[in-house]
């Protein structure tokens, strides 16, 4: 249980020093130099409401300053068992990286810098680095001599938070610098694959395969890239633990991008086989048994089609089309008893959608006349017809004396603009 002592008595003094509001700014403040290094702040702890909640003022030692502050201007001083602690380790970790080449026995086997790699699935605006720093600690445990060595840096006490480990790992992290280096890796993957329905239907599938061979060599050949797809998906509801399964749905779909070509190589391109006419696109190699294949992301096709249909209501014939196919990704909330609560709870509600997967729907429209199709090439036509005798017009001697005398504005000019913003508009 906290214990509060009354030391002085005298009554407290109100906190005057600026407030900070956001996270860059809290950074800017507290060391400039690691700010002007600083492109961007991709991730921090000092999130919004932090900030926004909590009346916070920079200091470059917040122990140290709060502690002097509290007893040179009269503030009433909270201290927790972790603002101790990193007190401590930070000090130690001067002295390490100061002392590092004396000390390197007593830490480590290796000579100089040995590189740690941390493979983490997302990106950096998914991945949470606190996270991942104290998984690098988990590491380093493994090449240090002492492997209790990590045990006695991180903080366990009962106030100790998410936050303080981060912030413990990174400590650790710097103090061992001199030892490690620390690379962390992003990688494309999904948290987890849900296949509704039952493994018979999955095997349906890939029983159904066969046809394609019989219209010819190109079907057959994209049956060939989507057996071992299918296998794979039968092979998830008999064996999820297994290391190739999982290999499987970590290889959808890679990611590369050089001189403006952005590329996606994995299994997933094999449903990318032909375009919107017909046309075979991929670029495909068959490896160990198995198809890989490489679509560039502007040649996806659509995953709909359109199809004419004339519609008799009662004697009233209507041209029609229907559209139909994967038209959407529905998101949802992995809780959605939370969901639900939140949902009640605001009118701007904001969940924390993390579950996606595609929408399949149809709609039937009535197709607009051959008059009204042919409405905005005409207005078109006769825009652009009228913009080139108003660009005429201000070519004259009139319109270019009254340019030299300053009229730069004139009606001829204001005209010719609305012309090419109208003509911008009906384009796009």
């Amino acid at each position: 249980m906290p214990v509060t002592l009354n030391i002085v008595n005298h009554a407290a003094e109100n906190w005057r020093s600026s407030r900070v509001g956001t996270s860059e700014k809290l950074l800017e403040l507290v060391s400039p130099k690691e700010h002007q290094r600083t492109s961007r702040v991709i991730q921090s702890s000092f999130g919004g409401r932090l900030l926004g909640e909590n009346h916070t003022s920079s200091s470059p030692n917040g122990f140290v300053w709060a502690a002097i502050k509290a007893y040179s201007s009269h503030h009433h001083l909270s201290i927790r068992p972790e603002d101790v602690w990193f007190a401590i380790i930070t000090q130690v970790g001067f002295y390490v990286k100061a002392h590092a080449e004396s000390l390197r026995s007593f830490f480590v086997e290796h000579e100089g810098k040995k590189e740690l790699i941390i493979d983490v699935y997302g990106s950096t605006e998914t991945v949470d680095f606190g996270a991942i720093a104290g998984a690098m600690t988990h590491l380093m445990a493994k090449n240090v001599k002492d492997p209790e060595l990590r045990t006695w840096v991180m903080p366990s006490f009962s106030t100790t938070s998410q936050t303080d480990i981060a912030v413990a790992s990174v400590l650790f992290m710097g103090a061992m610098q001199k030892y490690f280096s620390y690379t962390i890796r992003m990688l494309c993957g999904i948290p987890s694959v849900t296949l509704l329905g039952e493994v018979a239907d999955w095997e349906d599938i890939l029983s159904r395969l066969d046809k394609l061979a019989q219209l010819g060599e190109e079907p057959g050949q994209f049956a060939d890239m989507l057996k071992p797809i299918l296998r794979n998906m039968v092979l998830s509801f008999t064996e999820p633990s297994s290391p190739a399964v999982i290999r499987f749905w970590n290889s959808v779909a890679d990611k590369h991008q050089m001189s403006g070509l952005c590329t996606y190589s994995g299994w997933i391109a094999a449903f990318c086989f032909w375009n919107e006419k017909g046309e075979a696109q991929l670029s495909r190699k068959c490896r160990n048994g198995t198809w890989h294949a490489v679509i560039d992301s502007k040649n996806i096709p659509a995953g709909f089609c359109s199809v004419p249909v004339k519609v008799n209501d009662n004697g009233r014939e209507f041209n029609c089309t229907m559209i139909a196919g994967s038209v959407g990704i529905q998101a949802r909330s992995i809780y959605p008893y939370i969901a639900r609560e939140r949902r009640a709870a605001t009118s701007s509600w904001d969940a924390e959608m993390h579950a996606i997967q595609p929408l399949s729907g149809w709609w039937i429209c009535e197709n607009e006349s051959a008059e009204e199709a042919e409405a905005p090439q005409t207005e078109i036509k006769a825009t652009r017809d009228e913009l080139i005798a108003v660009d005429k017009a201000c070519d004259t001697k009139l319109q270019r004396s009254a340019i030299h005398k300053g009229h730069r504005h004139t009606p001829s000019m204001a005209r010719r603009r609305d012309l090419r913003m109208r003509l911008s508009e009906l384009k796009y």
